[in-house]
């Protein structure tokens, strides 16, 4: 089982040859839905050369069930603990990148 780690990441595999496709636009990508995993997949995406993402979310936020807000009287609605977990390294992983950019 591989380590969960930057260092044991894989290179992205490189673009593929499509018939009929200008080898020099980036190829584009939509991802729908950005709950945790749509905006993970657009940030891993994106981070492969050649490849260009967009996010389509039907709510006025990002984070699907890990997100939180305001209510009208200031108090803050949170339903996204289960994301944050000490066991889902990944998910860290993740911020960490996020935060070093």
């Amino acid at each position: 089982m591989a380590e969960n780690n930057e260092e044991s990441r894989e290179p992205p595999a490189p673009l593929k040859k499509v018939r009929g496709r200008d080898e020099d636009r980036p190829f584009r990508i939509a991802v729908v839905g950005g709950g945790g995993a749509g905006v993970t997949a657009a940030w891993e995406i994106a981070s492969c050369p050649g490849y260009e993402v967009e996010v389509f979310e039907q709510s006025w936020r990002l984070g699907g069930k890990g997100a939180s807000g305001r209510l009208p009287d200031g108090r803050i609605r949170e339903h996204g603990l289960h994301l944050w977990l000490g066991f889902y390294e990944n998910s860290f992983r993740l911020m960490r990148e996020c935060y070093a950019q």
